[in-house]
């Protein structure tokens, strides 16, 4: 469920994507997530397993820009998960870590290179 109060806790606006991304977690390790959308400071995930909040996590998952592929290797916690109607789950990370790149590359704009 998406409610109003953990919207308007968010400092980056968000940009709807679809990206095949790398979910890792301690309790199972790697499983196979789609952002749906992302920020320098979190992202939405949809994944077929349940992620409590407070779940430590590390992402990873490729963007395209003007320059070729790049990687994101991000580190983050789960701060809430909801059931979908197609018994997925949609998972909300806030991003912790990543390296000074990662981060640029989502903070400046260039977000709008991973439409594509």
């Amino acid at each position: 469920m998406y409610s109003k109060a953990a919207s308007e806790k968010r400092c980056s606006n968000r940009v709807t994507v679809s990206i095949p991304t790398r979910l890792l977690l301690p309790s199972t390790g790697p499983c196979k997530a789609t952002a749906i959308d992302l920020s320098s400071q979190g992202m939405g995930l949809v994944t077929g397993i349940a992620v409590p909040a407070g779940v430590r996590c590390a992402v990873a998952f490729e963007v395209t820009t003007r320059h070729g592929r790049r990687r994101i290797n991000a580190w983050g916690t789960a701060v809430h998960c909801a059931v979908r109607s197609d018994h997925r789950f949609h998972v909300g990370i806030r991003l912790v870590d990543m390296d000074p790149d990662s981060r640029l590359l989502l903070e400046e704009g260039n977000a709008d290179a991973m439409l594509q």
